[in-house]
């Protein structure tokens, strides 16, 4: 028999003696479909007595077979003739229709379809009262979307209705058919920009090229008062052949589903706060903080479109949304020439300059950074230029947050030791002992470059973070053994070490810094009790008990973040 198009397996809900009764009746309703008369679908529901949940999974499956059936005979499936015939079942019958493709919908005939979100579906389809090609958006929770979908969704198509402009895509109708909310639009044939992506990283002045133009596209909503808020590759589309020049080839700017509306009389203002939507890797810092957001916003998607096309990957992604999230709020992207030298200084420098953290240090405006990106091509100075010291500083503490803990740390206790030993009296200072101790330290700052470097360069880096724990808990420990030993006040380094493992939101390692901190304790305890006795008692299992419940401190904020990280995984899409 043909197989029914369910949405829903029907040994979810029914034991397996009622579903197999479900599956006999389906195939009675086969057999006898080209017998005179053919067999109703009320009269079978009727005849089989089924009730509650075990009706509506009979229902839908005798509607999906009944509708497949009736395509094969090239009939015209009406989804408003079910809604009359079982009126009490709107849900179902939705349900059904959602899982098949429509053949038309209010005049365009559907081709196939180009792609679907979080909102809607798109189809390639044809205007059958102009006879012309046109992309049909369609929103996909049909006639079952609540209030807050369906004004999201008109919001949309009111905010591309009203752009117009030669890089934003057109809008031809905005309506709503049998539940169905629509709008057609232009149809543009050259696939997006990311599949031009890889071409684009060798060709950075023609990427350059058709970002001013995505950048004008932009500032025009801008000017009219709509932010876009979902900037991407993929949400720029290309006309031409994919074999033409791409600096050839113009840009579109589509997808306004997320667009907001800001400025004068807007109801969604700029200083009102909301969820997290867009995309994270393309996501300003302040969209991602759930904060209000203007122009800038877009100015940080556009910077990170262009690191795209010049990489050939986003400025950030993680293991998991929760850890991105966290990359976009707290680091730095690496700077372009590393990840491709080709990138020209001054290309590069208007791209970093759109992704500043803080949205007064980006382009006041779209058409600013489409400006400074004219300058560029034309081999003029730009006004993206060179970070001093401390925006420099600031910038590689963000992008290496590891080594910049462990430099400021190592390098502070060096600074002291250099300051203790010269406020000590020449009668009690121990030069041998101060150089000893100087030397590991240097010894301990070079080591932890020297990793951080093999661990950008290494395709697994994580492989080598526990022994860059290792390396920090045995110098520590020789500098403590040389300082006195257990007694010395050093030994709060330990816990020190625990929580910056935790800077790499990995709760096993935490754990593992915990034991090998423990380990290095013991080892400086047990050798004063083997040299000295037990004259002394520096309370061993006090401070490992310590060390451990620092760990479970830093691994439950750690495992938090990997909870949250899960939920946004599973969230409701954003409408």
């Amino acid at each position: 028999m043909s197989e029914p198009g369910t949405t829903e397996p029907m040994d979810e809900t029914l034991s397996l003696d009622r579903a197999r009764l479900v599956n006999d009746v389906c195939e009675r309703f086969e057999l006898a479909w080209d017998a005179e008369p053919r067999p109703r679908i009320e009269d079978v529901l009727a005849g089989a007595g089924a009730t509650g949940p075990e009706r509506r999974i009979l229902l839908r499956e005798l509607i999906a077979l009944e509708l497949e059936l009736r395509r094969g005979q090239g009939d015209r499936l009406d989804e408003a003739e079910y809604l009359r015939r079982f009126p009490r079942d709107p849900e179902v019958i939705d349900s059904v229709f959602r899982s098949i493709e429509p053949e038309s919908i209010a005049g365009y005939e559907l081709l196939g379809e180009l792609g679907r979100g979080g909102m809607g579906v798109v189809y390639r389809a044809r205007q059958g009262s102009l006879n012309r090609l046109v992309a049909l958006k369609v929103m996909r929770a049909g006639r079952l979307a609540s209030e807050a979908e369906s004004r999201r969704f008109r919001i949309e198509a009111e905010a591309a209705a009203g752009l117009k402009h030669p890089n934003i895509v057109r809008i031809f109708e905005v309506g709503c058919w049998r539940g169905l909310h629509y709008f057609s639009m232009e149809l543009i044939e050259g696939g997006s920009l990311s599949r031009l992506a890889p071409r684009l990283r060798d060709e950075p002045e023609t990427a350059a090229v058709l970002l001013v133009k995505v950048a004008r596209a932009v500032d025009h909503a801008h000017r009219a008062g709509f932010v876009h808020r979902d900037l991407k590759p993929s949400n720029i589309l290309l006309d031409g052949g994919i074999g033409d020049p791409p600096g050839r080839r113009e840009p579109f700017v589509t997808d306004f589903g997320l667009v907001k509306r800001v400025g004068p009389g807007s109801e969604d203002g700029p200083t009102r706060p909301e969820g997290i939507v867009g995309t994270l890797e393309y996501m300003a810092p302040e969209q991602a903080r759930g904060g209000p957001i203007d122009a800038r916003t877009d100015v940080y998607g556009l910077g990170a479109v262009l690191y795209a096309l010049l990489t050939g990957r986003p400025p950030f992604r993680a293991d998991s949304p929760m850890e991105t999230l966290v990359l976009v709020n707290e680091r730095e992207p690496e700077p372009p020439r590393r990840l491709n030298p080709r990138v020209p200084r001054d290309l590069e420098r208007v791209c970093l300059r759109c992704l500043e953290k803080d949205p007064d240090r980006r382009y006041p405006s779209a058409e600013a950074m489409a400006e400074d990106l004219d300058r560029f091509l034309r081999d003029e100075p730009v006004l993206a230029r060179r970070l001093g010291l401390v925006g420099r500083l600031r910038r590689w503490g963000r992008r290496e947050p590891q080594l910049a803990f462990r430099l400021i740390a190592i390098g502070a206790a060096t600074a002291l030791t250099q300051a203790n030993y010269l406020a000590n009296s020449p009668t009690i200072r121990r030069g041998d002992l101060h150089v000893q101790v100087t030397i590991a330290e240097v010894l301990w700052l070079i080591a932890a470059v020297v990793l951080q470097r093999l661990a950008r360069r290494s395709g697994r880096p994580e492989r080598l973070w526990p022994g860059w724990v290792a390396l920090d808990v045995a110098t520590l420990t020789f500098v403590v053994r040389l300082l006195g030993g257990e007694a010395s006040v050093l030994v709060v380094g330990y816990p020190v070490i625990v929580v910056a493992a935790g800077l790499w939101s990995r709760e096993w390692l935490v754990w593992v810094a915990a034991g090998l901190a423990s380990l290095g304790y013991a080892a400086l305890w047990a050798e004063h009790v083997l040299t000295v006795g037990f004259e002394r008692n520096y309370y061993l299992n006090i401070v490992i008990a310590s060390l451990f419940v620092v760990a479970a401190i830093v691994s439950h904020q750690v495992r938090r973040l990997w909870s949250l990280g899960r939920y946004y995984d599973h969230r409701p899409v954003p409408r």
